[in-house]
């Protein structure tokens, strides 16, 4: 049962290495703590760059993927550009389309296409221009600078303060100062009135919908059984994980071990390629899906990206217990105490309202990267000893 189990694994990791590999061949690709394209270079093609600083101040005539701690993006981009980091900058021009994900994110620069964003704090600044409509998520989200189309953003705090050229949908607590201008309705939802200034202009309706309120005594007992059972689902989630890791730790010692050394060596490249993984696959599903023939990948590609999303908190939490654990001791420590440190402050996390999902994407995302990269580094290995 436990060979079958692994079999099944190895096709699913392969097929998931093989959507990959465009990656890895990519024109322009670049790895290291610090990574900067100059002002005076061009990249003819697609880019590629992860490090714990990434500065692209050159230009690019495709697309570009960037990772990294800190992020800035000053030059021009030809075509689209996909970004994922702790801090994040768009100070230059993006000629199409523009997704984000980071704890804090800034545009300050012209973005010619539309923008899709989340993040912990989310500022388009009055320098910034956004040609197309926008989709924002975070725990402060604010619009300094010009949207052209429509506006979707959910938050804990929205200001809208620039000229937005459609409809406004938002959630959370809504202000609206005297340089906003909105060339559509305004529609929110959220338990508190809109700040409003009266020299904002909105040429449409302004719709306010409140959240339903919680009924008291009779609902008490339903909502005590919803978070008995979701502690339950947790802990059992927990255990599995857990369980599922020692089985790993036994069965394959060597590539756990690969993957969490990918994982601490190269977080941001992982991070970079997770990304892509989590946005290529799902669009070739549904292309394979529309093909007869292609329904069984489809099906193989599917399970893989739903293992490959499941494991990925098991080898992040092992790289977060090793990271720890070498922090406070020199002392050899069991794999099992190892993993069970990291499951715990894994979960934990969790527990944290906005940072808990945001650390989520981002671990989930390094994980799946790091097996991508693992299975590409033992392909190589094979390649290399001709045993393929």
């Amino acid at each position: 049962m436990m060979k079958r189990l692994f079999l099944l694994l190895g096709v699913v990791c392969f097929a998931m290495f093989v959507i990959a590999l465009p990656v890895f061949a990519a024109n322009e690709a670049y790895s290291g703590q610090s990574v900067t394209l100059e002002k005076n270079e061009t990249v003819n093609g697609n880019y590629f760059a992860s490090g714990k600083s990434v500065n692209v101040e050159g230009s690019v005539t495709n697309d570009a993927y960037v990772a990294g701690g800190n992020v800035l993006v000053d030059g021009t981009i030809a075509n689209d550009l996909l970004v994922a980091g702790g801090t994040v900058t768009i100070h230059g021009t993006i000629n199409h389309d523009l997704r984000v994900a980071g704890g804090q994110v800034v545009i300050s620069g012209t973005v010619g296409g539309n923008v899709t964003v989340i993040g912990g704090n989310v500022t388009v600044e009055d320098t910034g221009k956004i040609a197309g409509s926008l989709v924002a998520g975070g725990g402060q989200v604010t619009l300094y600078g010009p949207v052209g189309q429509s506006v979707v953003v959910g938050g804990g705090q929205v200001t809208i303060g620039s000229s937005i050229g459609g409809d406004v949908w938002a959630s959370g607590q809504v202000t609206v100062n005297n340089n906003a201008s909105i060339e559509g309705s305004l529609t929110y939802l959220s338990k508190n009135t809109a700040t409003i200034d009266p020299q904002a202009h909105i040429t449409g309706k302004v719709n306010h919908t409140v959240p339903p309120k919680p009924s008291p005594e009779p609902h008490i007992a339903v909502g005590a059984f919803l978070a008995g059972l979701s502690f339950i689902l947790s802990l059992a989630s927990f255990i599995t994980a857990f369980l599922l890791g020692l089985l790993l730790l036994n069965f394959a010692p060597i590539y756990s071990g690969h993957v969490t050394n990918v994982i601490l060596q190269r977080p941001w490249w992982s991070l970079l390629i997770g990304f892509l993984t989590v946005i290529i696959v799902p669009i070739l599903i549904v292309f394979l899906l529309a093909l007869l023939i292609g329904i069984p990948f489809a099906i193989l590609l599917a399970i893989a990206l739903f293992l490959f999303e499941y494991f990925a908190k098991i080898f992040v939490s092992w790289a977060i217990g090793l990271f720890i654990l070498k922090r406070i001791t020199k002392n050899e420590t069991h794999p099992a105490w190892v993993l069970l440190l990291g499951l715990v402050v894994y979960y934990l996390i969790l527990l944290i309202p906005v940072i808990g999902g945001i650390f989520w994407i981002f671990a989930t995302l390094i994980g799946i990267g790091a097996l991508v990269i693992s299975k590409r580094d033992y392909y190589i290995d094979l390649r290399q000893n001709k045993f393929i």
